[in-house]
């Protein structure tokens, strides 16, 4: 939750985000429910069911005594909320605007043992649209639950106005993305925390998106970029990239001794190193070549009848910025390395 709490603006997007965690931080059912206030971000922690119930319950229970937090400026339930504000906000009269709010909390309980989920889910929308807060789901082993599909609905359901963070363990991750497969995980964040305990801090998101658009979620790269960089990181121009570095460790494995190769003899022509590696043949090592070009790694150069190869890093392609990845790998190389300790993620 460490994590959670000491990015919380990374995470209010709008998104649905996974976050693996260990299964030793996951919230118990004799403590199913939290309400953290932090950064001027209010962060609501409840343990996921697949019983709707069960989650609506310990929602209204973690924000039952919170109605300070409240900013009153929704557009539903207009008579109770504009008591509370004239109440608490104009008059100074807390136990009053307390009563109010309560009488709220109590109507929508009364509703939820009545099974009257409409009135339930627009009073529970309107009380958390008050709020304003993240919701981190914390979820157990999701392959034992004899149904799921109504835990989907409502998580979805809360994600249409509110940021979601469902924190599962590593070996759930998996059954998690089937059902939701427009999550996302904070690399971002994650590497924000990583690069703090490497001493280096990060005061800008792009930057970190640029670190893992470049190492493309290589941990070996990205401690690479970072030993390289400044201590302070807020913008792009602080980086300093080791291009050659960097490429060694995102290529496919099967390239990296031809890789070696190529800085060896930093220009050359398909027959210079055709001659002393001979492991492929001809059209397989034009093939890898070619692959390195794609890359950004080698340029290549056709005159007449002859091409031929330089190691010529294109920044560009680097550069560009990719579709949003997952990187699972990542978090578990991070996890393994003890950065994160068991309560920070």
């Amino acid at each position: 939750m460490k994590l959670i709490k000491n990015y919380p603006k990374t995470y209010d997007t709008g998104d649905l985000w996974i976050q693996p965690t260990n299964q030793s931080t996951i919230l118990n059912y004799d403590n199913c429910f939290e309400f953290n206030y932090i950064n001027k971000t209010p962060i609501i922690r409840i343990l996921g069911s697949p019983s709707v119930s069960k989650m609506i319950n310990n929602l209204l229970n973690a924000i039952s005594k919170k109605f300070a937090y409240g900013k009153y400026d929704v557009n539903h339930m207009n008579n109770i909320f504009e008591y509370i504000n004239k109440e608490y906000r104009i008059n100074g009269k807390y136990n009053r605007a307390k009563i109010g709010w309560y009488k709220v909390i109590g109507d929508t309980f009364n509703d939820l043992k009545k099974n009257n989920f409409e009135k339930v889910l627009f009073k529970l929308n309107t009380l958390l649209k008050s709020i304003k807060p993240l919701i981190v789901i914390d979820t157990n082993n999701t392959y034992a639950w004899n149904y799921n599909h109504s835990f989907k609905r409502f998580v979805n359901w809360l994600n249409n106005d509110f940021s979601i963070i469902i924190r599962t363990p590593f070996k759930n991750i998996k059954n998690i993305k089937q059902h939701f497969s427009n999550s996302k995980i904070n690399n971002c964040a994650a590497l924000i925390n990583y690069a703090k305990n490497f001493g280096i801090l990060i005061k800008n998101c792009k930057v970190a998106e640029r670190i893992l658009n470049i190492s493309h979620g290589n941990i070996t790269a990205i401690e690479i970029i970072l030993k390289n960089s400044k201590r302070e990181l807020k913008t792009l121009r602080d980086l300093k990239i080791p291009w050659k570095k960097v490429a060694y460790q995102i290529i496919p494995t099967n390239l990296k001794k031809l890789y070696e190769k190529c800085m060896q003899l930093k220009k050359f022509k398909i027959q210079d190193i055709y001659e002393s590696y001979d492991e492929f043949t001809k059209p397989t090592l034009y093939r890898y070549l070619s692959e390195l070009c794609n890359m950004g790694i080698l340029s290549k150069n056709k005159t007449k009848k002859t091409i031929t190869f330089k190691v010529l890093i294109n920044k560009l392609l680097f550069n560009q910025k990719i579709h949003y990845k997952n990187y699972i790998k990542l978090y578990e190389e991070l996890y393994l390395k003890k950065t994160f300790y068991q309560d920070m993620i």
